[in-house]
């Protein structure tokens, strides 16, 4: 029973299924997530105890992928309530404002199956209100249209990316292309901690 409450009111383990949050999270990590940082979600309702919304710009969290809602996803906070989004070569604009960004140098990593392929791309800190992050621009993901947006976020939800942002299927392409945010009934929590890596060798 305290194991229960546990996982429903206070912490949750979630395993890092895709490379959209490469290089902040890779492939294979397992992370705990508080539920506890929004206000513990009570199970089978849409009603928060201490609600505590909405989170914060540059918050990595999980949620249910408003499309599919059976599947949790993990992304990084960037627009709240009110604010217009728009994004540019990957780089977010938030309400006209490039948020500022530093080229550091080159990344590469190997994703896929069942034959991994090798990519390559820019890496950059970004910092976005207090927080400071790694962003990753792949060279070789095609597909995205240099400038997105914009997007207007409506009360009630926040808008995410992830920090490879030229593979990474969040806001700015939800509903048919349209972009979309995330409810925040849809939010289970806030990403704590990688407490074990698994990676493509075990």
């Amino acid at each position: 029973a305290v194991a229960l409450c546990l996982r429903a009111f206070v912490v949750e383990a979630f395993k890092i299924p895709s490379g959209s949050m490469i290089p902040t999270l890779q492939v294979g990590d397992h992370i705990f997530v508080n539920k506890f940082t929004y206000g513990p979600a009570i199970p089978y309702t849409h009603t928060r105890l201490f609600a505590s919304m909405p989170p914060d710009r540059g918050d990595v969290m999980v949620f249910a992928f408003p499309e599919h809602p059976e599947q949790d996803f993990i992304k990084r906070v960037i627009a709240l309530p009110g604010d217009k989004l728009e994004a540019r070569g990957g780089h977010p604009i938030l309400n006209g404002w490039e948020v500022p960004s530093c080229f550091v140098g080159l990344y590469t990593y190997t994703e896929g199956e069942p034959i991994p392929s090798k990519h390559e791309g820019d890496l950059f800190v970004e910092f976005l209100g207090d927080e400071a992050y790694l962003t990753l621009y792949d060279r070789y993901a095609g597909g995205l249209n240099d400038y997105q947006g914009p997007y207007i976020v409506k009360p009630g939800e926040v808008y995410v990316m992830g920090d490879n942002r030229n593979n990474s299927h969040d806001s700015r392409m939800w509903f048919g292309g349209q972009g979309g945010g995330v409810p925040f009934e849809n939010i289970k929590g806030r990403a704590l901690f990688v407490w074990l890596s698994v990676g493509e060798q075990g």
